[in-house]
């Protein structure tokens, strides 16, 4: 008997699978040296303790309903269950445990045990680069949705804008119709803006970014929720004046800024504070609330805080996808964070946010900092008037409202304009007049031919031909591939009468 016994402890202290016995309470009876050990401690400091005792205090009520209970009634559990070990650190067990009657009919709990935590850590670890993927996926389905509206919608701005300009200027100054024409034409501009910001948060075109003064701009953006929010909301305004400025879009700073500000009026509807605080730190161990990715290094700060209703921690999660809202039907999109999310991104930067349930909410924005003078919007020298020509230009376009415009324009500047609604037409017309064509406007998304094999039918016939090509919405790769292979420039739809003029004498006269 003493040797069996013997052998038994051995085998007991030595075996790397966890063995255990409890009473009917849960302490321990007797535990072997690989179970005290990855718990961090010596078994003799755990004989006595109740199991659950190193479980987290949500966990405790549950080991006693279902892991005693089911013992009791049943004579055995499996499962896996984390627990706190004596470091801080958890530690998923499995385990499988029985119901012993002793010789004596005394009851206990015996057991035996393994350690599965780095298996438990790789499957998390797997689960959120699935949604990390799954979140991937959703972004490039609304960025496919964005840039296919984008080319039907810039094209019906560029009629709307194009058909304004001409009414303006063949209305006699002074006329009561001109403000409400100019209130169009600024209508317009900030809808092009808009269909820009969305194509850059689908990452369907690329931010055209400058040295900007932040501390500017959060001044232009807090003046503007002045006017928009609710007199019972108090907005405080927290600059600094050593920061740097920041390779970015003026405007679309100015619109994260606004559509927090926006979401912060929702959620304090009986009033509060929107603080809006700029900063410049060092940071490190972060990560990103959107992307999910760790950074850090040096960043320009920007923090937007309200007291409002504050957000449930599922919530909070999924703040940043697209269509997601806690708002009611009918008043959110559920794309406002998610444009947020595409803008800061695009800018280089990352964003974290922080909530709790009746105490308020925080967004940070972390912007690289660059080097480098703001320039001066009020030392920027007016544009000069622009010149015309008595070149030919051949403007092809699927639109008939947008060749219809172009003509006009480019006629009342002194041009010879023929026009061509598609690219098979466009080769006819070239074909006829290769020598008095100077210059070729082509529009990229057109059906039949299409823009891109259009130019590149007219470069074999005229390698030294000219051409401006046009689009409302292109992929950033296939543009680039235009570009090089022998466009000398792009006009963005919509494009404005001085722009169209501006870009064609350039290239004239290049």
């Amino acid at each position: 008997m003493r040797s069996s016994e013997q052998s038994y402890r051995e085998l007991f202290d030595s075996v790397n699978d966890l063995v255990y016995t409890q009473d009917l309470q849960g302490r321990f009876l007797s535990l072997n040296p690989a179970l005290a050990r990855i718990m961090g401690y010596e078994p003799e400091e755990l004989v006595g303790v109740k199991t659950s005792q190193l479980m987290e205090p949500k966990l405790r009520e549950l080991f006693d309903r279902d892991y005693l209970g089911t013992l009791k009634r049943e004579g055995n559990h499996q499962g896996t269950t984390k627990y706190i070990a004596k470091g801080g650190g958890a530690r998923y067990i499995e385990h499988n445990s029985s119901l012993v009657t002793a010789a004596e009919g005394e009851k206990y709990i015996s057991g035996i045990g393994r350690d599965v935590t780095e298996r438990i850590k790789a499957q998390k670890q797997m689960e959120a680069l699935q949604e990390q993927l799954r979140h991937a996926q959703k972004m490039e389905a609304v960025g496919t949705l964005a840039g296919g509206i984008a080319h039907d919608f810039n094209n019906i701005l560029a009629a709307i804008m194009g058909y304004t300009e001409i009414a303006l200027e063949e209305q006699e100054e002074g006329k009561p119709t001109q403000n409400e024409l100019r209130g169009i034409l600024q209508s317009t501009n900030r809808a092009k803006k808009l269909v820009q910001q969305i194509l850059t948060f689908s990452r369907r075109a690329d931010t055209q970014l400058k040295l900007v003064d932040v501390n500017h701009e959060l001044l232009v953006a807090a003046n503007l929720l002045k006017q928009a929010l609710p007199k019972m909301i108090d907005i405080r305004l927290e600059l600094s004046e050593e920061i740097a400025p920041v390779m970015g879009d003026p405007y679309q700073i100015e619109q994260i800024l606004m559509n927090l500000g926006a979401n912060s009026r929702d959620a304090m509807p009986d009033g509060g504070t929107l603080i809006i605080a700029i900063s410049q730190q060092t940071v490190s161990g972060l990560i990103c609330r959107a992307c999910a990715q760790p950074f850090a290094g040096d960043y320009v700060v920007i923090t937007v805080t309200d007291t409002g209703e504050g957000m449930k921690k599922e919530d909070l999660e999924r703040i940043f996808e697209p269509f997601f809202t806690t708002k009611e039907v009918g008043k959110g999109t559920g794309l406002g964070l998610a444009t947020i999310f595409g803008t800061v991104r695009s800018h280089g930067g990352h964003i974290t946010c922080t909530s709790e349930l009746g105490k308020g909410t925080t967004f940070t924005i972390y912007l690289p900092p660059a080097e480098g003078e703001v320039e001066d919007v009020a030392n920027v020298e007016p544009e000069e008037a622009i010149e015309g020509g008595q070149e030919t230009i051949l403007l092809v376009d699927d639109e008939a409202h947008i060749l219809d415009i172009g003509a006009q324009n480019l006629s009342r500047a002194g041009y010879e304009v023929i026009t061509a609604p598609n690219g098979e037409a466009a080769l006819e017309v070239f074909k006829g007049m290769r020598d008095e064509i100077a210059l070729v406007i082509l529009d990229l998304s057109m059906p039949g031919m299409g823009g891109h094999k259009c130019l590149q039918e007219l470069l074999s016939l005229a390698p030294d031909l000219k051409i401006i090509v046009s689009t409302g919405y292109s992929r950033d790769g296939d543009l680039s591939e235009t570009m090089s292979s022998g466009a000398e420039a792009l006009l963005s739809k919509p494009f404005s009468k001085n722009e169209m003029l501006k870009t064609v004498r350039m290239v004239l006269d290049a």
